[in-house]
């Protein structure tokens, strides 16, 4: 908000002085109007012919990443379904996928609390089971706003036609495709360390509660790449607004105003399912920790452990990074759009029409702003939140190590990870702890 108000408070008063000084100018004759004006137009059709190269290829999203929307679908994230005519609406085809994710989300919530009232708790039942059920609760929100907002995910997959993206190599479907199953991979690593609970009893918990956050995660991520995309289009069209009449700048206004509505809406839909992602996010990077940590062994069967506890934290860590990231990106596009703005304002002659729309645009643009919300936190999810909530995820365990500083040590009892207890017990603790025999 700081940088907003500076770039403001500095490009006004350049407009205005600016402003003056060029019209001064224009009427004593110092500049040469007609051929400034035949060089800026000779460049901005060359500038133009670029653009227009660059976007011949892009196509709506829903075409671009119809494997991943189809995946999403799949999981009931997405209920609405196209017609016969080509547009969106609910119907018994998104229905039936929603109702039977929900449903396992439901079984899977309700075997996990019936396992935990079976073999009791302890310090790696509390540390595991904390997790799963916080994951299982943010999976039933999920579904119910799903449910709640479904009339709105119409509308946003309508909107979704007017996002448009060129299709490469690291937005291929099939690389999102390879991206959303890695969870999969996680997941059935992490069963075959749990042989006295049964593979397949317990991989179905393992699936949703690994997989159905990632195609979250990865669905906000698109549609926030999108937006920022259509932003950063916006701002190079803005650049060549010298010449423009006041047709062509009402249009780009209306483009801005259709943008801020998609965004707005996905605000809506996802915003309080964010909300709670992120502090699953520090949960799931906190238990992990937790876990390595407590280690007392490292080689031989304790090494699988390790490997598949440090997986999910590395996984969980780059996710948390990438979606801050996009909203950090979208927020310093909404500051590239104003400053923009700014600089067409007060190259266009004082008082003309022209200058007017623009600082009218302007002023619409510093009062609505472009941002990725966070609507538990009511704030946006920027860099500074990624660097916020790890560092209290660092600070919580930090706490928890000093109240006890042998982790999950003492645990003698404990089943949890069947035939690798013996790595969190402290009588075997050696220099020789990396032995593979």
């Amino acid at each position: 908000m700081e940088v907003r108000n500076k770039i403001i408070a500095l490009c006004t008063s350049k407009v205005l002085n600016r402003s003056h000084v060029r019209q001064e100018n224009a009427d004593n004759g110092d500049i040469s109007q007609d051929d400034k004006d035949s060089e800026s137009q000779q460049q901005q059709d060359e500038m133009e012919d670029e653009r227009s190269r660059d976007t011949a290829d892009e196509r709506p999203i829903t075409e671009t990443f119809w494997l991943f929307f189809s995946l999403a679908h799949f999981a009931g994230l997405i209920l609405p379904a196209r017609d016969k005519t080509g547009s969106y609406a609910l119907s018994w085809k998104g229905a039936v996928p929603y109702i039977l994710s929900a449903l396992s989300c439901a079984l899977s919530f309700a075997y996990v609390i019936w396992v935990s009232s079976a073999d009791g708790w302890d310090n790696i039942r509390y540390a595991i089971n904390s997790e799963s059920f916080l994951t299982y609760l943010f999976c039933i929100k999920v579904y119910t706003q799903t449910a709640r907002n479904a009339s709105m995910m119409v509308q946003q997959m309508e909107n979704a036609k007017l996002l448009r993206m060129k299709l490469r190599w690291g937005l291929s479907p099939y690389f999102v495709i390879v991206i959303t199953f890695s969870p999969l991979l996680v997941s059935i690593c992490l069963t075959l360390l749990y042989p006295q609970l049964g593979v397949l009893p317990n991989l179905l918990p393992s699936v949703v509660s690994l997989l159905l956050p990632m195609i979250l995660d990865v669905l906000i991520g698109i549609f926030v790449t999108a937006i920022r995309t259509s932003f950063a289009r916006l701002s190079f069209a803005l650049s060549l607004a010298r010449g423009r009449n006041l047709g062509k700048i009402h249009c780009l206004y209306q483009q801005w105003q259709k943008l801020s509505e998609i965004l707005r809406t996905h605000n809506e839909l996802f915003g309080s399912a964010l909300h709670l992602r992120i502090w699953l996010f520090v949960v799931n990077i906190m238990v992990n920790a937790y876990i390595l940590i407590s280690l007392k062994m490292y080689g031989g069967k304790c090494l699988v452990l390790a490997t598949f506890t440090a997986l999910p934290l590395a996984e969980t860590v780059l996710y948390f990074f990438v979606i801050s990231s996009l909203g950090e990106m979208l927020r310093r596009e909404d500051i590239h759009l104003l400053q923009v703005l700014l600089r067409e304002t007060y190259q266009e002659a004082a008082g003309s029409p022209e200058q007017l729309a623009l600082s009218n645009f302007c002023s619409r643009v510093c009062a609505r702003k472009a941002e990725l919300r966070d609507e538990g936190a009511d704030s946006d999810v920027s860099a500074r939140t990624f660097v916020t909530k790890l560092s209290l995820a660092t600070t919580t365990l930090a706490i928890l190590l000093q109240l006890n500083p042998e982790g999950m040590a003492e645990a003698p009892n404990s089943s949890s990870f069947g035939t690798y207890d013996i790595c969190f017990s402290k009588a075997h603790n050696s220099t020789s702890g990396f032995d593979f025999f």
